[in-house]
């Protein structure tokens, strides 16, 4: 891919603006027209699919030979199914937790009802240490403390 960016820049030296055409980055400086190479992984495959859909409008002797355009144009494919499958991926995924959240709402809330009937039906609607072998984690709270009465009222 590096080669490619080099045979472009020779290709095109006279305007090196044309090369973002093949997805090629250029910056404006004050030597001139710079051209910036594909930092990341993103970037290549960027470059990939738009030098692919570049070469191929052209006429096949203008076309750069080494690497051959067919050899690109099966590793554009293959970076488009990539990335169409992880779109997939993704979606589904969201799918499946918004699918996930709403069941684990209805859960919890027959999980609530149940409790509350458990302790008006077989507690009397008294929490008690009775609960915990039902899996309830009884912690003791402090009670309000009273106000003691000024003496005389």
């Amino acid at each position: 891919m590096q080669r490619l960016g080099l045979h472009l820049k020779s290709r095109h030296a006279a305007n090196l603006a044309a090369l973002e055409q093949w997805g090629l980055k250029t910056k404006n400086g004050t030597r001139g027209i710079s051209v910036l190479k594909p930092r990341n992984l993103e970037q290549w495959r960027n470059f990939l699919l738009a030098y692919v859909a570049q070469e191929a409008t052209l006429p096949a002797a203008q076309q750069i030979t080494e690497p051959p355009l067919s050899e690109l144009q099966a590793l554009a494919e293959v970076v488009k199914q990539n990335r169409a499958d992880r779109a997939e991926q993704t979606t589904r995924r969201l799918r499946n937790v918004a699918t996930r959240t709403a069941a684990s709402q209805q859960l919890l809330d027959a999980l609530q009802a149940a409790a509350a009937v458990l302790i008006v039906m077989c507690y009397e609607g008294q929490v008690t240490r009775d609960l915990q072998p039902w899996g309830f984690n009884l912690v003791a709270r402090n009670g309000v403390k009273e106000q003691p009465t000024p003496p005389g009222e």
